[in-house]
């Protein structure tokens, strides 16, 4: 499920893969980050499940394709975004280890984000053109980076990311900030006006979208919202975005 939202009842893998075996799918496969922790289980999945690790997705779909009928991926593995909230809250792994890219030695080539698909690889741009780095506040730490064919990487262990002068202040401090900040000039405009917001799963667009819209109904005015989403593959993300139109009611 997308942000993390609890799946409703205990499904597993295994159930899903016995349900669509009972609706006739012609062939089923099972992709993992994780695949070894399905070794001893196959027994568990109809005939002809095989389980492949998610390195071989891009030839597993392309192989699927060429079946005629309905075909089956089921793909396990941990939303990246709920991954990150886990391990704030010390309840998922967190490896010691974090991973750079030295920009002296990076040649821009891009080579790193075409194997991992990941949003955490970055362009920046130095005084030698554009290079990469990882983003280190959105590395979900699968490490698919280091694929790439570059002798740039640097691997760290044991060492914590510096914290913003700042970020530990504490209620206290949040009300003071937040005390100072003097009120927005009131908006004139009475007209339509449209509104769009993005982020990844998890992030509150839709919960941001709920709030504008009820706001929109106890002033009478009257709001729309429409959702859409993009996926990223290996980043594990699910990217919504609302977009609102406001008008006020006759």
């Amino acid at each position: 499920m997308t942000g993390g939202q609890p799946v409703d009842g205990q499904t597993s893998v295994p159930q899903i893969a016995r349900q669509v075996e009972a609706e006739g799918v012609k062939r089923l496969v099972v992709v993992s980050d994780e695949i070894g922790k399905y070794d001893g289980h196959h027994g568990l999945f109809p005939a002809g499940t095989t389980f492949h690790d998610r390195s071989e997705l891009d030839a597993v779909q392309r192989e699927l394709r060429e079946i005629q009928g309905v075909t089956v991926l089921i793909y396990d593995q941990t939303c990246a975004a709920e991954k990150r909230r886990r391990r704030k809250k010390g309840e998922f792994p967190d490896p010691d280890k974090r991973i750079f890219i030295n920009e002296s030695v990076c040649e821009g080539c891009g080579d790193c984000g075409q194997a991992s698909n990941c949003l955490s690889v970055v362009p920046v741009e130095t005084d030698f053109g554009r290079k990469r780095a990882i983003e280190q506040s959105s590395c979900n730490k699968d490490f698919s980076c280091v694929n790439g064919f570059c002798p740039s990487f640097v691997s760290v262990h044991g060492a914590k990311l510096k914290k913003r002068a700042g970020a530990a202040f504490g209620p206290a401090d949040l009300a003071r900030e937040i005390a100072a900040i003097q009120p927005p000039a009131a908006w004139a405009w009475t007209g339509p006006f449209d509104m769009l917001v993005t982020g990844v799963g998890g992030t509150g667009v839709v919960t941001v979208g709920a709030l504008v819209t009820m706001a929109a109904h106890l002033e009478g005015k009257q709001s729309r919202c429409w959702t859409s989403w993009a996926s990223r593959r290996r980043a594990a993300r699910c990217c919504p975005s609302c977009a609102w139109r406001r008008r006020r009611t006759c």
